[in-house]
């Protein structure tokens, strides 16, 4: 018989547990980043959440400068004011003397999450 006709059983049994371990250690640095990917999603909600409506008129005024090439039409200040405290939509929203202290890290990390492409779809 020729030499190359022969399959040594013992080799293949070990190539293909090493397959197998390999593709466990895949399977264990995809799960360890689905993870952490929906930890950070379910992270950038909740500060999406603490957003106030000058924040989110903001964000809306920097993505039309961004599409004119620059041009910044929303130095309107009447257009970022809060409206009255009794529009909150019922969702026990914080009073307005503590939402300044609130919204300015969450509004700054919503400009990081728009500078790097945005929350994503669900």
């Amino acid at each position: 018989m020729d030499s190359m006709d022969v399959v040594d059983p013992n080799s293949t049994v070990q190539g293909l547990k090493d397959a197998a371990a390999e593709l466990r250690k895949r399977k264990k640095e995809l799960t360890r980043q689905l993870r952490n990917a929906t930890r950070q999603n379910k992270r950038l909600k909740e500060k999406a959440k603490l957003l106030s409506n000058a924040d989110l008129l903001a964000v809306i005024c920097m993505r039309q400068a961004k599409a004119s090439a620059g041009g910044d039409s929303c130095h309107d200040s009447s257009a970022l004011d809060d409206p009255p405290a009794n529009s909150g939509g019922g969702r026990g929203s914080a009073s307005a003397s503590d939402e300044p202290s609130r919204s300015a890290s969450a509004f700054s990390d919503a400009v990081e999450v728009e500078a790097a492409g945005g929350l994503g779809s669900d």
